[in-house]
């Protein structure tokens, strides 16, 4: 069947090629059309005002104001008989014919078919005066030449006016293909850069800190010591954190779930080593658990909040508390309480933490750190979900 199509549509290259010209010209959009109508005013004008003394000069006085319609519609046309030929030779295939031969034809073109087509219609359709009828056109004894071949005398200036509209038209089809080009490669370059930026992420995610990972099995040697059953539950919990954690090495982007397991996996082995502190509460709503969500958000506010405390010399925090659920505008809200005071001081952890929210997000994300009463501190994370 697609045979015979083929065959059918080759034997009949005249409808064929009508048709492609047919849809050339529907491709011509409304901002084409109305661009030309301004640059065929303006050409209008200005054979206007080349003619204007010719105009005034007429023995007919009668005839002015047919001749001065004759004088603005004859040029008017001209570009956008150019642009309908322009449209033709675009669509091209250059294996046919290199762009810069077939714009140069359908230059010829349009001047050729301006040259036969304007005396029908002027002269024809619009029934306005020839200016034969009171100038002199032809040498004594001869007669006046054919309007058509009168009309050739204008090929030059449509040629010249015609060139101009398809130097416009090529030099903003050619911006345009630079700006295509310019933000393709802008796409191109911000995919790159987020595509390294979570590799980067999933690496930081996967890293186990050193000076966490020594006093987890300095603590664990020193449970062994006074209680075996003691010290192998914190090395299993501790275990569990790094088969967590060492897998995401391999991987570019994470999961709420895969996240909060990470969080809860930290904190056992935070637990085992602070006789039970800090009691975690992590909640995760059904419909979030698989949603998209990138690493090295949640976990680093957790250790810095447990980081702070070593450093204090104090205790632990006595409680945490993870929630994450789809808010009515559907972005992502993870939630998170921790029983300490102190959090929202800005420093280097912290501002890492926005500028990961930045690269990732943009300003699409925020994160918001409040005191809601003493000894608590609550952050609020929201992203794209």
């Amino acid at each position: 069947m697609n045979a015979i199509a083929a065959g059918a549509a080759r034997s009949n290259p005249l409808a064929n090629g009508l048709r492609f010209i047919w849809e050339c010209w529907r491709s011509i959009t409304a901002r084409q059309w109305v661009t030309h109508a301004g640059f065929g005013v303006f050409v209008a004008l200005a054979g206007l005002l080349m003619s204007l003394d010719f105009l005034y000069a007429a023995e007919r006085k009668d005839f002015f104001w047919p001749m001065l319609a004759v004088t603005l519609v004859n040029p008017f046309v001209v570009p956008f008989l150019a642009l309908l030929a322009w449209s033709v030779a675009d669509r091209v295939d250059d294996t046919t014919m290199a762009r810069p031969g077939r714009l140069a034809l359908a230059l010829v073109i349009t001047a050729l078919i301006h040259a036969a087509t304007m005396p029908v219609l002027l002269y024809d359709v619009l029934q306005l005066p020839d200016p034969c009828t009171f100038d002199d056109c032809s040498k004594p004894g001869w007669p006046a030449p054919p309007r058509a071949l009168r009309h050739l005398g204008g090929v030059g200036l449509v040629i010249v006016f015609g060139g101009l509209m398809f130097a416009l038209i090529e030099q903003r089809r050619r911006q345009a293909q630079l700006d295509s080009a310019l933000n393709a490669a802008r796409e191109e370059r911000s995919r790159l850069a987020r595509n390294a930026f979570e590799s980067r992420l999933a690496a930081m995610q996967a890293q186990v800190e050193p000076q966490f990972l020594f006093d987890s099995l300095v603590d664990i040697e020193a449970l062994y010591e006074r209680n075996v059953a003691a010290g192998s539950s914190t090395l299993d919990r501790l275990i569990a954190y790094l088969r967590t954690a060492l897998p995401r090495l391999r991987e570019t982007g994470s999961t709420v779930q895969a996240e909060v397991e990470l969080v809860a996996a930290y904190l056992a082995v935070v637990s085992a080593r602070h006789v039970g502190k800090p009691a975690a509460q992590l909640v995760v709503a059904p419909d979030v658990g698989t949603a998209r969500f990138y690493p090295m958000l949640l976990l680093p506010l957790v250790q810095r909040a447990m980081r702070a405390a070593d450093a204090a010399g104090g205790t632990v925090p006595e409680r945490v508390e993870v929630v994450l659920a789809r808010r009515p505008n559907q972005t992502l809200a993870a939630v998170m309480r921790i029983a300490a005071s102190g959090l929202c001081e800005e420093d280097a952890e912290l501002a890492r933490v926005r500028e990961r929210l930045a690269g990732l997000y943009g300003t699409d994300a925020t994160l918001e750190c409040t005191e809601p009463q003493p000894g608590l501190t609550q952050f609020i994370l929201h992203v794209p979900s």
